[in-house]
């Protein structure tokens, strides 16, 4: 079953659907003044029901790990900050593989870490700076740190070398397959014109660069501006799921690039912005923010991704839609939401809420229930 999580603006204001996403408990988890209350990255374990979430703060290079059935603070997972080897960058990209490997990313120096789960002990280092000629940047995951790791061998996102040029990317690779055992490399036959089936001539850089979550049947990978969701594997795509929502009927094209123009056109358009899949109940959840101006007519203030709303599609593992429900702006971070086998648990540390608390983390719990 797959959940996919939408942002739009109302076009359709009853619903018509059997099923909604229910409000249930609220959580509190609480912080100190050395850990960040919004944070970039987060990654459910469910083998060990904990939560991992990054350290925002530069000062204070860590993982803070989160009980997910008693949402109490456990520990902290820090990094040596000196040494040669040392993985010197905050843990935007990381991976919690299980207690023994914890894999970190720097993407300056372009070095994949395998550390242990406590990040005290090092155990291999991976330098991508041999593999240039076809890979410049890289990410273990995006729109959540959710890697994919099997039988040693771990994929890897590939950035575009022109991260605005459509037309000069779309033969650049995709996804790349590291053999952890031999310290090999092969690049997958999956490339960015995967994300651009229209020949759009340019695109935002932030819509650019793939979304990915792991299922028992492969990854799932969508892109900011798909229109559907792709199963894919070693050989390439397995499974092309369309994507439509109730509130809007595309998305906004860029006209030319601008950098002045480059946030304004992000939140006043339409786009998916990270992918979770719930191996457990095979729930996968897609999140989408609405367009809204930018400009506030009321305030004159001008409005930001966290001002935006977002759609939730769910669908069931025929992928047909179960429901489709929205969620005001303001108030949720999408950044540290999470789902577990319990729900759907959208973070309350949004910097633009009224009730934002800088020492706690905030989520309100959400399942999928019939009327």
């Amino acid at each position: 079953m797959i959940i996919i999580v939408y942002s739009c603006e109302d076009k359709k204001k009853v619903s018509s659907y059997d099923y909604y996403l229910s409000e249930n408990q609220e959580y509190e988890v609480e912080i100190d003044a050395s850990i960040s209350p919004v944070p970039a990255a987060v990654q459910y374990v469910p083998e060990e029901n904990i939560v991992i979430l990054n350290n925002r703060y530069a000062n204070d290079r860590s993982l803070i790990v989160i009980d997910a059935k008693t949402f109490q603070f456990r520990h902290k997972i820090k990094f040596d900050s000196e040494g040669e080897n040392s993985p010197q960058a905050n843990p935007l990209n990381f991976y919690y593989h299980n207690k023994d490997s914890l894999f970190l990313v720097n993407i300056f120096s372009k070095k994949l870490y395998l550390l242990d789960s406590m990040g005290k002990t090092l155990y291999k280092t991976f330098d991508f700076n041999g593999f240039a000629t076809f890979i410049d940047q890289w990410q273990l995951g995006m729109g959540n740190n959710e890697g994919n790791f099997s039988q040693g061998v771990f994929q890897i996102i590939c950035e575009p070398n022109d991260m605005m040029n459509t037309e000069k990317s779309k033969n650049d690779p995709l996804l790349a397959y590291l053999n952890l055992e031999i310290g090999e490399m092969k690049i997958s036959r999956l490339t960015y014109g995967l994300n651009n089936p229209f020949n759009i001539p340019i695109q935002h850089p932030w819509l650019q660069v793939p979304l990915t979550t792991t299922t028992q049947e492969g990854t799932l990978l969508t892109f900011g501006h798909s229109k559907s969701i792709y199963l894919i594997n070693d050989d390439g795509v397995h499974k092309e799921i369309p994507l439509k929502s109730d509130f809007f009927d595309d998305f906004d094209k860029m006209k030319k690039f601008d950098n002045q123009e480059l946030d304004k056109f992000y939140v006043e358009s339409y786009c998916i912005d990270r992918l979770f899949h719930d191996k457990q109940n095979q729930l996968t959840y897609v999140f989408l923010y609405h367009a809204i101006p930018y400009v506030n007519k009321d305030t004159g203030k001008m409005n930001s991704y966290e001002d935006k709303p977002f759609s939730v599609i769910v669908l069931d593992s025929s992928f047909k839609k179960l429901t489709e429900q929205k969620f005001e702006g303001s108030k949720y971070s999408l950044m540290g939401s999470f789902t577990t086998s319990e729900g759907l648990f959208l973070s309350l540390n949004n910097p633009h809420s009224e009730t934002f608390n800088e020492n706690l983390f905030k989520y309100k719990q959400f399942k999928l229930t019939h009327k």
